[in-house]
């Protein structure tokens, strides 16, 4: 394996998926609805607060990327961004500016690393997965820990 874990220091973790609607055609005249994960991502949040990701799919990675980016000014997800740096009032608008991880706070892996990853996290400490809606984020801070058990 090519990073380092230390499993009794970790206090939550979850999987990510970053989903998509899309609409198809079946045939010439029959739509279709249903969703695709865009990417998808293992949160590990250390007993000192500290969080870090892992993700395999490099092409997902800088899809949300750009997607999420595009908006930055109007939305938060912890998987890019960690605290509300500034808020700026223009005219009835307000932008919120937020500060963007560091780029050591990702780690990408292998699918077999992915899997690794998962058996080696302890079992106890896991939380619900965070479905995440591409093109639709947070508009307020929010890791969504209220809602977990």
């Amino acid at each position: 394996m090519n990073f380092s874990l230390s499993p009794e220091n970790v206090s939550a973790w979850r999987e990510g998926h970053v989903m998509n609607d899309i609409v198809f055609n079946l045939g010439c005249c029959c739509p279709g609805q249903g969703t695709e994960e865009v990417f998808s991502y293992i949160e590990v949040v250390y007993q000192n607060g500290n969080r870090h990701y892992f993700y395999e799919n490099e092409a997902g990675f800088k899809r949300f990327e750009t997607d999420f980016y595009d908006k930055r000014f109007t939305s938060f997800h912890e998987f890019w961004t960690t605290e509300e740096a500034a808020e700026e009032k223009r005219d009835l608008f307000s932008f919120r500016y937020y500060v963007r991880r560091q780029e050591d706070a990702y780690t990408h892996l292998t699918t077999s690393e992915m899997d690794e990853l998962k058996t080696k996290l302890p079992a106890s400490c896991k939380k619900p997965d965070r479905i995440t809606q591409f093109h639709h984020y947070d508009r307020t801070v929010n890791y969504h820990e209220d809602s977990e058990s």
